[in-house]
C-alpha cells in the first residue's frame, strides 16, 4: 500500500477532546466536501470500521456524531497524530500514532495550507499503527508530486536530490536504516528498482560502523542520469528484498 491518492494529518490538541468533533483540513474540505456522504466510514488496520456523521457549513467540514466514541475507543489524546487517506466512496483509511511527532501546538491544518516550514522538504513520521506493524509517513512539503502521499510498512529512507547528487556518487544512508540490513556487512552490492521500469541499476552500498551511517559510493550517478533526476525531486528508497532497493521517484513540481 505504497502509493496514497488524497492524505493530510491532523494533530489532536485540547479542543478537539473538549468539543467532541474534529475539523477535516479546510483544503481537503473545498476539493471533497461535495462527494461526502453521510455517515463517511474510517477504517483501520485492524479491519475495524466506525461509522461517522458529518456536520458541515460553508466553509469547514467536522467529523461529528460517532467522533467522540471513536476518539475514546482509542484513547486519543493531546499531541496525538491521526493520518486520514480517502479512498472515495466517503471512506477513510486512518492510521493513529500516539505522539511521536509534536506537542500538537500548532498545525491547525496540516493538509498543506498554512505554516509550511519552507526548509525541510520532507516530514518522516515513524510510529507504530494500531494493529499491524510499524508504518513510516512522507510527508512532502515542496510541492513535490504527488504531494502528501506516501506511507509504506518497508525498511525505507529518502534523499532530497540535490545538484551535488548528480554530480559525484557518494549518497548518505542513515544509520536506522542500515540497522535493518540482516548480516550486513561493511560493503554491500545491492540493486535500485524503479516500478514502471524493466531495468536495475546495481550500486555498491558502504557501512561506516564508527560513524553509525552508510553511503551509496558508486552507482547512484548512473542511476540519477537514466531516470532524469532533477536538484529537490525526492527519492524514496524501501528495502522489498535482501539486496533490493526499491526507489519511488517523486518530482519536484516548482
Amino acid at each position: 500500500m505504497d502509493s496514497m491518492g488524497s492524505v493530510f494529518l491532523k494533530f489532536i490538541l485540547e479542543d478537539t477532546i473538549e468539543e467532541g468533533k474534529f475539523m477535516l483540513p479546510r483544503k481537503f474540505a473545498r476539493q471533497y466536501a461535495n462527494s461526502l456522504s453521510n455517515p463517511v466510514t474510517l477504517k483501520l488496520s485492524s479491519g475495524a470500521a466506525w461509522q461517522v456523521e458529518l456536520l458541515k457549513n460553508e466553509k469547514d467540514v467536522w467529523l461529528y456524531k460517532g467522533w467522540r466514541e471513536f476518539a475514546q475507543h482509542y484513547s486519543l489524546d493531546i499531541g496525538d497524530t491521526v493520518v486520514f487517506k480517502y479512498e472515495k466512496n466517503s471512506h477513510f483509511h486512518v492510521f493513529i500514532y500516539e505522539d511521536e511527532y509534536g506537542d500538537g501546538d500548532e498545525g491547525e491544518d496540516e493538509y498543506g495550507d498554512e505554516d509550511e516550514d519552507e526548509d525541510e522538504d520532507v516530514i518522516e513520521l515513524d510510529c507504530e499503527k494500531i494493529g499491524s506493524k510499524k508504518a513510516r509517513l512522507y510527508i512532502f512539503q515542496d510541492g513535490s508530486e504527488p504531494a502528501n502521499n506516501f506511507i509504506t510498512e518497508n525498511p525505507s529512507f529518502h534523499l532530497v536530490v540535490k545538484s551535488y547528487h548528480l554530480e559525484r556518487e557518494n549518497v548518505y544512508v542513515p544509520n536506522s536504516f542500515m540497522q535493518e540490513l540482516k548480516d550486513i556487512t561493511e560493503t554491500e552490492n545491492m540493486l535500485l528498482q524503479v516500478a514502471d521500469k524493466v531495468k536495475i541499476w546495481p550500486v555498491n552500498v558502504r557501512f561506516y560502523p564508527l560513524k553509525k551511517m552508510g553511503c551509496i559510493t558508486s552507482g547512484f550517478r548512473t542511476f540519477a542520469r537514466e531516470n532524469s533526476l532533477q536538484p529537490r525531486d525526492v527519492c524514496v528508497f524501501q528495502l522489498i528484498s535482501s539486496h533490493v532497493l526499491k526507489v519511488s521517484i517523486f518530482r519536484n513540481a516548482s
